[in-house]
């Protein structure tokens, strides 16, 4: 059974409550609802009513969602769409002056010297900018379908606005891939070059195997936190470890030890697994859209710091929009005959009589790449 929407819970009209209602009785495998819903669909406009119940449904679903590059970007709502918006962020405006002692200042609040006012913390420009990108998709609703099945194949409406949701979900997997890769390879624009390529002992663009992964690794989270950001060395303690997902099972028993301890005397002895320590918290993120956007990336791997309220790679979304959304409109006409509240159908109804669309506004930035490592795993620079 579904939950019914009241006019009182969302302030929805009594032909929009009805509407929801016979929609989810229909669903519910009601015939008489089924036979209802389809007259309705043919002669009045009950798509259009139906707008706030598909709505309330296709947002349910995207909210169950998870798409898996979250597990390495952050959200950051800017105010426009389609144009350039400088990200900004708080820094301590002008040069901070030698402090009593003639130390230098390298972070925290600065000692305030005898009458000199006080340095102010300013909410700046970085000359970074961020976009958003309008992504829209029309959708065919077989209505006729529904109709000549007498509504009894009312589940394609719901069907159709879960593909909504998926692909609105896929758009944010897009929008984080093109972050990481081109479709030539690794994306060194946005990640950077000079102090991100990893480095393993004499090694460069070293391979993730199960002999040299722990290692590797571990070099590689060093490297990232020799960074620095605003004059002082970053200290990354949480990373994700994005790769294909064929290479995660590999990874993730590399990154499990195996001690043995003999203890003397006894004919047999203690086996203790342990977890290896490489000195920061990793997630291990098994991401198929690297294949999906190079083909060549079999090998490829992104260690990248995900702890803190830094920002470093981001979804970018407009404010008020922050959501996907979908909206059905007519493209027939209506008449009301004698004056009534009802409007009816004036033409043949069709496919066409309706018109569907989801809107989501999003694409992916960077805000900072310091401490981001990659390597595309030729063991060769």
């Amino acid at each position: 059974m579904f939950d019914i929407i009241t006019p009182e819970e969302q302030t929805l009209t009594k032909r929009q409550c009805e509407a929801g209602e016979l929609y989810y009785d229909a669903l519910d495998g009601n015939r008489r609802a089924q036979r209802q819903f389809a007259e309705a669909l043919a002669y009045s406009d009950l798509p259009i009513q139906l707008q706030p119940t598909l709505e309330a449904d296709f947002l349910a679903d995207w909210e169950k969602r998870a798409p898996v590059s979250h597990r390495f970007t952050k959200t950051q709502i800017i105010d426009r769409v389609n144009q350039n918006v400088e990200y900004w962020d708080f820094r301590i405006a002008g040069e901070i002056p030698d402090e009593n002692n003639g130390e230098r200042f390298i972070g925290g609040l600065p000692k305030k010297l005898p009458e000199q006012p006080a340095p102010k913390l300013s909410f700046a420009g970085s000359n970074k900018f961020l976009r958003t990108s309008v992504r829209e998709l029309g959708l065919d609703i077989q209505w006729e379908t529904i109709y000549n099945s007498r509504g009894a194949r009312v589940d394609l409406i719901k069907e159709a606005f879960e593909e909504f949701a998926s692909r609105a979900e896929d758009s944010d997997e897009v929008a984080a891939v093109k972050l990481l890769l081109t479709s030539s390879g690794i994306n060194t624009g946005v990640l950077g070059t000079t102090g991100h390529v990893a480095v393993s002992g004499a090694t460069t663009n070293p391979a993730l195997t199960p002999t040299t992964a722990v290692q590797a690794l571990a070099d590689a989270i060093a490297q990232a936190n020799t960074h620095v950001v605003n004059g002082k060395q970053v200290n990354f303690t949480k990373f994700a470890l994005v790769v294909n997902p064929a290479l995660v099972p590999m990874i993730k028993q590399a990154l499990t030890g195996m001690s043995l301890t003999y203890v003397p005397g006894s004919s047999g002895g203690v086996q203790l697994q342990q977890q290896v320590d490489l000195g920061a918290d990793l997630d291990v993120v098994g991401f198929s859209w690297l294949k999906t956007a190079f083909s060549g990336s079999d090998k490829y791997w992104f260690l990248i710091p995900i702890d803190g309220r830094r920002k470093g790679l981001v979804r970018v979304k407009a404010a008020g929009e922050e959501d996907p959304s979908f909206w059905i409109k007519s493209t027939g006409g209506f008449i009301y005959p004698n004056g009534g509240d009802i409007p009816v159908l004036d033409g043949q109804f069709t496919n066409e009589t309706y018109e569907a669309k989801t809107r989501y506004v999003v694409d992916g930035g960077v805000v900072d790449n310091a401490g981001i490592i990659y390597s595309n795993g030729t063991n060769a620079a």
